[in-house]
């Protein structure tokens, strides 16, 4: 049984269990928690990919296998920060911005990189937009797996997939290259998510050719996004800018904790023995 993975869908089923006095296990990941026990198993996922994600993924993980390189990768230790923000970045409203975001930013990396074949490369550009990123970052998938007895934790147990730093790198490689952006904007550097870097409008020619240069020398297709409506609500070191972009209301908020993070320190405080309201 699929369901909708949320924390409260979680806790409902476990109290029943815990009521009954059924011992039960969690396996809690990046995108699936699985509930099993003798009454049965509950999944609960955040989304459902097509088959092409999965035959995607296996193209990539064939030719990792017989890369030298990779190998060499995966010994590394890369940093995952995809984001920054100007330092004297103050709350704003309406303000008239430029946004260059690179295409397929992950899977231009990986090729570039010469991690994968041109055939694998071209599968993973045939992907829907939304599953691009989904399908490489199962390179890094992890989980926490925990068994619980009486309502308690009897023993746990942490994996990380072994070419997570293969993710990690290409994480690091796109956000080396908005890190040299924001150098070359200076004081025009708003913020950068990801691969894509938002800029003041009043940035000159000269400054956003040299963007452009840098993207190109890295061999990464880019684009320019239309962008209104964009505002800067700061708080402390907290950030939360909304605009709208292409038509789409979006909203990006710094040191947000989401569904997933919620629920994993849930289970974590429970491996501890600890209390703990969400």
């Amino acid at each position: 049984m699929n369901l909708e993975r949320t924390l409260d869908n979680i806790r409902f089923i476990t109290s029943i269990w815990e009521d009954m006095g059924i011992p039960y296990s969690v396996k809690h990941g990046t995108y699936t928690t699985i509930l099993e026990s003798e009454m049965g198993k509950h999944r609960f996922m955040v989304n459902s990919y097509s088959n092409k994600v999965f035959i995607a993924r296996n193209k990539v993980l064939k030719d990792l296998k017989d890369s030298e390189l990779a190998k060499e990768i995966m010994q590394g230790d890369y940093s995952t920060t995809n984001y920054g923000v100007n330092d004297n970045l103050k709350s704003m409203s309406e303000l008239d911005v430029l946004n260059i975001d690179i295409s397929s930013a992950y899977p231009h990396a990986i090729y570039n990189a010469g991690l994968i074949s041109k055939e694998t490369f071209n599968y993973l550009k045939g992907l829907k937009k939304k599953e691009k990123l989904p399908c490489l970052g199962m390179l890094a998938a992890s989980h926490l797996r925990m068994n619980f007895n009486g309502g308690k934790v009897v023993d746990y147990h942490v994996h990380r997939e072994p070419t997570s730093q293969i993710f990690f790198s290409l994480i690091q490689e796109v956000n080396d290259v908005m890190e040299e952006c924001k150098w070359i904007l200076g004081d025009n550097y708003i913020f950068h998510w990801v691969d894509g870097v938002f800029f003041k409008k009043s940035t000159s020619v000269k400054k956003i050719n040299q963007v452009e240069q840098i993207l190109e020398s890295y061999k990464f297709p880019y684009k320019y996004e239309a962008v209104k409506k964009f505002n800067i609500v700061k708080n402390g070191d907290n950030y939360v800018i909304s605009m709208n972009k292409n038509g789409e209301d979006k909203r990006y908020e710094f040191n947000h904790r989401n569904e997933h993070q919620r629920i994993k320190r849930h289970l974590t405080q429970r491996a501890k023995g600890q209390v703990h309201q969400v």
